[in-house]
């Protein structure tokens, strides 16, 4: 009985880390703005880099993870992403 009570607070502990915001950040420090674009969906879940409510908190967090890498890497918003069978990305809308 514990041992299915702490599944179940655990499932729902895990189910509320995911349930952030509706745009997902994807930053990929090794590509080149302009040079070669993400390709989201050959990406999984661990690519994203954070949830945010608004596009333009996204694309804020995006710019200064940027900056920070001395203006190397780039990002894409994308919006309510989810995984397929597979553990591929796939994103509603996608947004610079």
């Amino acid at each position: 009985m514990k041992t299915a009570l702490l599944l179940v607070a655990g499932a729902l502990a895990l189910g509320g880390c995911t349930q952030g915001g509706k745009w997902s950040l994807i930053y990929q420090p090794d590509i080149q703005p302009g040079e070669d674009f993400i390709q989201v969906e050959s990406l999984k879940m661990d690519a994203i880099s954070g949830y945010y409510g608004t596009l333009e908190q996204c694309r804020l967090k995006g710019e200064g993870m940027r900056r920070l890498a001395g203006d190397k890497g780039d990002y894409i918003c994308g919006f309510e992403c989810q995984t397929d069978e597979q553990g591929m990305l796939h994103c509603q809308d996608l947004s610079r």
